[in-house]
C-alpha cells in the first residue's frame, strides 16, 4: 500500500511539473509595458508575466507564445504555433485558426474580439475560459472544445464544436 502511494505521489509531481513547464523555457520575455514588435519562429517562446502590458505588433510563425498579462497589440499575426492564454487578449483584427495552430484559452483567461472574425481553419481550438466575440465565429474545419463559454454575435461553419459549456448568440 506504501509503494502505491509514493509512486501516486510521483506521478502527481511529474504531471504538475509538466504542466508548468509550458512556459517555463522563454527565449523572450516580457515583464513590463512593451510597445515593441516580435517574430516568433519554430522553437521560440514568447512568455508574457503577470505584469505584462503588450501594445504591439506580435506575428506567431511556428514559435510559441505564453501570455500571463494582458495584450492588446496593434496587430497579431497568427501564422502558425501555438498560444496558451492564461490570462486576456484582446484584439481589434481578425484571427484564423489555421492548420499549423493550436489555441488554447486557459482556465480563468479571455479572449475578446471587438468587430472581428475569429476563423477555425484546419487548426485547434481548446476553450476552457470564455471567448467572447463581437463579430463572427467561422468553423469552417479543424477541432474546436469549449468546455466553458462562447459569447458571438454571429457562429458559422461545416465543422462542429465538441461543447460541453456555453455558447450564447445574439
Amino acid at each position: 500500500m506504501g509503494k502505491k502511494i509514493i509512486i501516486f505521489l510521483i506521478l502527481t509531481i511529474l504531471q504538475l511539473n509538466l504542466k508548468s513547464q509550458t512556459c517555463s523555457v522563454c527565449s523572450i520575455s516580457i515583464n513590463q509595458f512593451d510597445s515593441s514588435n516580435y517574430t516568433i519562429t519554430s522553437g521560440q517562446t514568447l512568455c508574457l508575466d503577470s505584469n505584462a502590458v503588450f501594445i504591439g505588433t506580435i506575428t506567431i510563425n511556428g514559435g510559441v507564445l505564453c501570455n500571463k498579462g494582458l495584450i492588446n497589440p496593434k496587430q497579431f499575426n497568427f501564422q502558425s504555433g501555438t498560444i496558451f492564454n492564461y490570462t486576456n487578449i484582446s484584439l481589434t483584427s481578425n484571427l484564423n485558426v489555421g492548420a499549423n495552430c493550436v489555441l488554447e484559452i486557459k482556465d480563468g483567461a479571455a479572449l475578446n474580439l471587438n468587430n472581428a472574425t475569429l476563423s477555425l481553419s484546419g487548426g485547434q481550438i481548446e476553450n476552457n475560459g470564455v471567448i467572447s466575440v463581437i463579430g463572427t465565429i467561422n468553423v469552417n474545419s479543424g477541432t474546436f472544445n469549449n468546455i466553458n463559454l462562447i459569447n458571438s454575435s454571429v457562429l458559422n461553419g461545416a465543422a462542429s464544436i465538441n461543447n460541453s459549456g456555453i455558447i450564447n448568440t445574439n
